[in-house]
């Protein structure tokens, strides 16, 4: 090749080179060239990565991608994105960024909720009481007869087993059970404690206290510790023959339990309690309480409680390198570096739930909020317009589905929210009202939400791997 063709196309090659460099510069900045009006634009860059694939992503009323993909948007603007998928709700969210700034606004992992759902198991001849856990439901026949039923994500499995009810056979209300520990569950409307010992056994706790039970926490061994409304400490064995409650304290704020650590947490005056579950005994109230973990500080003390208040007093919690603790309304952390300091998150607490580092809570307007203690970066994400009491309403977090859960008595609502990222630009998430007229039981297991509704057990899955 003569030097004068290699000498133009050496300028050619330079230039392109120069040039294609320069706009892939531009372009991994978040900036977008408008070669009709010649200028160059900041954007935000709007990632989607949906599971399943293949859903198709609407910006302002049209078609920009089919997850998973990316695109730019303009700064300054507000946009509307829905996501659409056949057999799945749709998503809504809108985005913005500030002017003359480069954004991005990511939607990674967005399990899509599914619209559809199998039946597992149908009771022709028996009531389905409740859901109680992942593999046990309440049943209770035309007789008053009371039994518990192994089930799995494909229907029943193995034979019932008979319940034996303290003081013979009685209706059993549906509704929800609190888990209190391993085959212990606790229906607070009814006064009923349902524990497996020799057998599954329902006692009548109403029968063995006079006062009304406010809290339920398992102790050592066989033993149960109870506080009541009027701030009372009971504990009993529930093995014995005839259970009998033994006075332990008075003046108890609070009683709360956790299963990591495996502790009772217990809120006395002005301090706060930490005990190892085997050592709370028949003996409790030979304990010091002095002789335990605790923790004072100037923002806890005692409370006065009346009939307007009905939601959980207090809550202990461990979280993201210290602890959480929920005190009437109040909401602090308390870290583990420093445990003579405290952050107080919110003064106005009526649910609260926690999933690794970020804290989320229902204020009493009803408001969810989310804080991220690592971040520090809080949120106030959505006002939920439902008529349900606050002890009817139960706020989880799934870690799988990256999503916020709203459980009522006969809805399930969802929202998606990724807690480890900050995602400023978006400022509107979609609530969903996913599931109606059922009573499903709190937690995604196995990428599959399982629900009573009609007698009936009823399966929503999303297995997607990608």
């Amino acid at each position: 090749m003569p030097r004068k063709y290699r000498l133009i196309f050496l300028i050619i090659f330079t230039t392109f080179f120069v040039a294609a460099s320069s706009a892939i510069t531009i372009y991994s900045l978040g900036y977008n060239i408008d070669f009709e009006e010649k200028t160059l634009n900041n954007t935000i860059n709007i990632q989607f990565h949906t599971k399943p694939r293949g859903a198709d992503v609407y910006h302002n009323g049209k078609k920009v991608i089919t997850t998973p993909d990316d695109f730019p948007a303009p700064d300054n603007k507000t946009i509307n994105l829905q996501v659409r998928k056949d057999r799945f709700m749709d998503e809504n969210f809108t985005v913005w960024s500030e002017a003359k700034k480069n954004g991005i606004a990511t939607f990674d992992d967005l399990f899509l909720l599914p619209t559809e759902n199998r039946t597992i198991e149908k009771s022709e001849d028996a009531n389905i009481i409740t859901i109680l856990s992942d593999k046990y439901i309440l049943v209770q026949d035309q007789e008053q007869n009371t039994f518990i039923q192994l089930y799995g994500l494909a229907g029943i499995e193995g034979e019932k087993e008979i319940v034996t009810i303290d003081g013979g056979n009685t209706i059993i209300n549906n509704g929800r059970w609190d888990i209190v520990y391993n085959n212990i569950f606790w229906n607070k409307d009814q006064g009923l404690l349902l524990y497996k010992n020799d057998g599954w056994k329902i006692m009548n706790i109403a029968t063995k206290i006079t006062n009304e039970i406010r809290t339920i926490a398992k102790g050592s061994d066989n033993n149960i510790i109870f506080l009541d409304n009027d701030n009372n400490l009971w504990v009993f064995d529930i093995t014995s023959e005839e259970p009998i409650a033994n006075f332990v304290d008075s003046n108890i704020n609070g009683l709360h339990y956790t299963n990591i650590p495996d502790s009772v947490w217990i809120w006395k005056s002005d301090k706060i309690y930490k005990f190892n579950r085997n050592d709370l005994g028949e003996d409790m109230a030979m304990i010091n309480f002095n002789d335990y973990e605790h923790f004072k500080h100037k923002e806890i003390e005692p409370i006065l409680l009346n009939n307007d208040y009905h939601g959980e007093v207090f809550i202990a919690k461990p979280v993201h390198q210290g602890t959480m603790f929920k005190l009437k309304n109040k909401l602090i952390y308390v870290p583990d570096y420093n445990k003579t300091t405290l952050q107080i998150i919110s003064q106005d607490t009526a649910i609260v739930t926690s999933q690794g580092e970020t804290l989320y809570w229902m204020d009493s307007a009803k408001q969810i909020f989310s804080h991220n203690l690592d971040l520090q970066d809080r949120d106030m994400l959505m006002k939920l317009s439902i008529e349900d009491n606050f002890e009817d309403i139960i706020l989880s977090y799934s870690n799988s589905w990256s999503r916020i859960m709203i459980y009522t008595n006969t809805e399930t609502l969802s929202m998606w929210h990724n807690k480890g990222s900050v995602n400023d630009t978006i400022i509107k998430y979609s609530l969903n009202k996913w599931i109606e007229n059922a009573e499903c039981k709190v937690g995604i297991y196995e990428n599959s939400q399982i629900c009573l509704r009609d007698n009936s057990l009823i399966l929503y899955q999303n297995k997607s791997l990608f």
